[in-house]
């Protein structure tokens, strides 16, 4: 938002330096980015007046104009199409450092005399574009005929711009007038009085319908005759110039002033090309319309729209239409002034990727009370400016006016929420200056808001007014009093911590997926659905999907974290062979029997594929495979500290997965891990073997025993032993360590599988696993006879529950 400073002392007075003025404005929400000063690089710029304008002796398009200003005359050569005698002019003498109006890239360039076509210039009158004013550069800029010969350009057209970030809860502010009054609260200042036109009464002069409240809660119409389209007075040009916008006629030119002014949109229809009655409508399927920037457009589901009884002649709140604009040619006009849905302005805007200043507004929300205020400034000043009759009163649909309810705060609750008292006259003081209507009660006020205030509806809301403009600067910066609250560990979140620093450690990587996905991405693992454990699965019809969603490719909350890792999988083979994956968050399973918000557990996802990395150089590089990721969860839930957790064969899974293991959590199975089939891993359009694993996180979670407490390390030596088993093949690795765990004292700190045999001199159908047990107490050093206690004892368990036969005891 630009605003002059000039058109601001309008409306209120401003005493301070423009700089501070800035300072004070951004303490209180409205962020001023920074400061124009129009006019502050015009030296040797003066006010001329021309003299008398005779034709160039040696040039058809050139024209030598003899000009004024104060100091003297000179002759100047110029090429402008709407120079004439009696015109003040901009006059730039030599030495004068202008914009060059001739160049691709902006820069200035300073003047000098010289001859053009034999005839000697002494000085330039200017354009727009050579003052840097705006971009226009087909005549010259012609000055207010009070604008007195000889006065330096900078003290008639020189002013300082404020460009202010308003957010859009200061919507409100979003106009002079409304600036103007955040000004005189902050500062103190008495406002100037406020322009009141009224519109006339009687029996509205145009027809209009509007088909619901649910378009437009106010829509008003007035019929304006006997206009004279002509450019705007000097005034409207330079103020509308100062705020970033351009000059068209007068008519166009006040709706845009006004809307500037008071915040309002407006707009006017050629009432010649209108066919009857105007009818507020939403559009119907695919229809089309033409905008006035001459693009067809095919309008969105909703759109509000400006018709006749014939077409569609405007897009409410966003544009007017290409054949209902007003030209040269235009008499009469339909000025509109309306509050139109906010919500439907936004969702249109969007869809057509049609940005206007009246659409920013709108989005924001209006005050219907405003838009009667701003159609009388309107019309008054295009009375005043095209000579323009009313015809009957307005159209005005308003079904249901509704005014801000009273909000009652006490004192004391203004010295709880900013920390600092302020008197009771000085918060009466604040609302009232913001146009708060106060009724002052012993304990308290009640605050009745503006009607353009609909955001304050709480106590909290007009303290916040209270302590923006008495100033947040004012405030004292003091540290808390008391006790600190007792910090409190988040188990959940230091286990999900532990558990990404450990899978970082064990080589994967951490992806972090969109949580929308698409029926396609879904469909390579459709043959997954008979798997058990976590949802890997579902079809169309029972996943959750979104309302409005940006993309087809992003409809659908996702069931499973594998889909994803499935695509980076994909994507990524194109750079790299080995792949090792992760991916810890939500997922989103409709709940049975219910239309409401899906449940959203937590999932633990991994993918591998490519070849491990040899743990020794002369070890050759091996293929990953199923155990590789059996050994990363193994690893993780002794990390985590999983109770009773149990990797067991899972043999009766669908065709889509091999060599399935399970993952049991205190007898509840968390998920699987599994080789993905070719025929699935070709469907998600991946060539080489993968392994995957989808676990449900809160089971694990639930059977986490806690981040370990480190536990200082014994001085004494370990004590290593190993235990050759053999057992039928049959019998899983994981019943043999269970045994040697439970059984192998207190003393037994870890176990390590070492070698797997099979073959001769072993029975057919049989295998050997060597272990090696550590021992170690913490305050003695264990004999070798009290560990082959601890390891006989485990082997006599291995020979009773499993049947096993202790090699180098047994046989001998």
């Amino acid at each position: 938002m630009k605003v002059p400073v000039s058109w601001l002392r309008e409306y209120v007075e401003i005493d301070l330096p423009v700089d501070e003025l800035a300072r004070v404005l951004t303490i209180a929400g409205m962020e001023v980015d920074k400061v124009e000063r129009t006019g502050e690089d015009w030296d040797h710029v003066y006010v001329g007046e021309v003299i008398r304008v005779e034709q160039h002796p040696n040039a058809d398009r050139l024209v030598l104009a003899t000009v004024a200003y104060g100091q003297g005359e000179l002759t100047v050569v110029t090429g402008a199409p709407n120079i004439a005698q009696g015109q003040k002019v901009a006059l730039a003498l030599e030495g004068a450092l202008l914009w060059d109006a001739y160049s691709e890239k902006p820069r200035k360039r300073k003047l000098k005399a010289g001859s053009i076509r034999g005839v000697r210039s002494e000085g330039m009158v200017c354009s727009e574009r050579e003052l840097g004013l705006s971009e226009e550069h087909e005549g010259i800029l012609v000055l207010p005929r009070e604008a007195p010969v000889g006065k330096p350009l900078s003290e008639v057209l020189g002013d300082y711009v404020l460009d202010i970030d308003l957010q859009p809860s200061f919507a409100y502010a979003n106009n002079v007038i409304g600036l103007a009054r955040e000004i005189a609260a902050i500062t103190g200042a008495s406002m100037h009085p406020l322009p009141e036109p009224r519109l006339p009464q009687g029996e509205p002069g145009v027809d209009a319908e509007v088909q619901g409240s649910q378009l437009a809660s106010r829509y008003m119409l007035q019929r304006l005759d006997n206009l004279s389209i002509k450019p705007s007075p000097a005034y409207i040009q330079q103020r509308l110039r100062a705020s970033g916008m351009r000059p068209i006629n007068n008519v166009v030119d006040v709706t845009n002033y006004v809307m500037l002014e008071y915040g309002q949109p407006l707009h006017g229809f050629d009432t010649a090309r209108v066919d009857g009655r105007v009818i507020v409508r939403p559009a119907g399927p695919n229809e089309v319309f033409e905008t006035l920037d001459h693009q067809r457009r095919v309008m969105p589901p909703g759109t509000i729209m400006i018709a006749d009884e014939r077409k569609a002649i405007g897009i409410g709140g966003i544009m007017g239409g290409l054949h209902s604009e007003v030209g040269p040619e235009t008499t009469s006009i339909l000025l509109e002034s309306a509050t139109f849905n906010a919500v439907q302005i936004r969702r249109s805007a969007r869809a057509m990727g049609l940005r206007t200043e009246a659409s920013g507004r709108f989005e924001r929300g209006m005050d219907p009370e405003l838009a009667a205020k701003a159609l009388a400034r309107a019309v008054e000043l295009l009375r005043e400016e095209a000579g323009a009759t009313l015809v009957g009163g307005p159209y005005d649909y308003y079904p249901d006016r509704r005014l801000p309810a009273p909000v009652r705060l006490a004192h004391s609750e203004v010295t709880r929420v900013l920390g600092v008292p302020i008197q009771p006259p000085e918060v009466v003081r604040i609302l009232r200056s913001l146009e708060f209507e106060v009724v002052s009660e012993p304990e308290a006020v009640v605050a009745t808001p503006p009607s353009y205030r609909r955001d304050v509806t709480l106590p909290a809301d007009l303290v916040e007014e209270v302590g923006r403009i008495h100033g947040y600067d004012s405030i004292p910066a003091t540290l808390p009093l008391g006790e600190l609250p007792v910090q409190r560990t988040d188990e959940a979140t230091l286990l999900e911590r532990r558990t990404r620093e450990w899978l970082a450690a064990a080589g994967l990587q951490e992806t972090i997926n969109y949580d929308l996905t698409s029926p396609g991405a879904l469909q390579p693992l459709r043959e997954l659905a008979a798997v058990g454990g976590p949802v890997l699965w579902r079809p169309v019809e029972e996943l959750v999907r979104v309302l409005n969603p940006l993309s087809t490719e992003r409809e659908y909350l996702r069931p499973s974290l594998l889909p994803g890792l499935l695509q980076n999988v994909r994507e990524n083979l194109r750079h790299q062979e080995r792949i090792w994956l992760y991916e810890l968050d939500r997922v989103f399973v409709r709940r049975d029997g219910q239309a409401e918000l899906p449940d959203e557990p937590k999932r633990l996802a991994m993918v591998l594929t490519g070849q491990r990395r040899p743990h020794a150089p002369q070890i050759q590089p091996e293929q990953t495979d199923i155990f590789d990721l059996k050994g990363v969860i193994a690893g993780l839930t002794r990390a985590l500290n999983v109770r009773a957790c149990n990797l067991p064969p899972a043999p009766d899974l669908p065709q889509a997965v091999r060599n399935a293991i399970a993952v049991e959590v205190e007898g509840r199975c968390a998920g699987y891990v599994f080789e993905l089939a070719p025929n699935v891993l070709a469907a998600a359009g991946i060539e080489q073997p993968v392994v995957a694993a989808e676990l449900d996180w809160e089971t694990i979670l639930r059977a986490a025993g806690g981040i370990r407490k480190f536990q200082p390390f014994s001085r004494f030596p370990v004590v290593r032993q190993d235990l050759a088993v053999g057992l039928q093949e049959h019998v899983p690795a994981a019943e043999v360590e269970r045994i040697i765990s439970r059984y192998g004292g207190r003393y037994l700190i870890a176990t390590r599988l070492v070698e797997v045999y099979r073959g001769a001199p072993l029975p057919s159908g049989t295998k050997s696993l060597l272990y090696r047990l550590a021992f170690q107490a913490s305050d003695r050093t264990l004999t070798e006879d009290e560990a082959s206690k601890f390891r006989k004892a485990v082997a006599r368990q291995l020979r009773e529950q499993l049947g096993a036969e202790i090699r180098g005891e047994d046989e001998s």
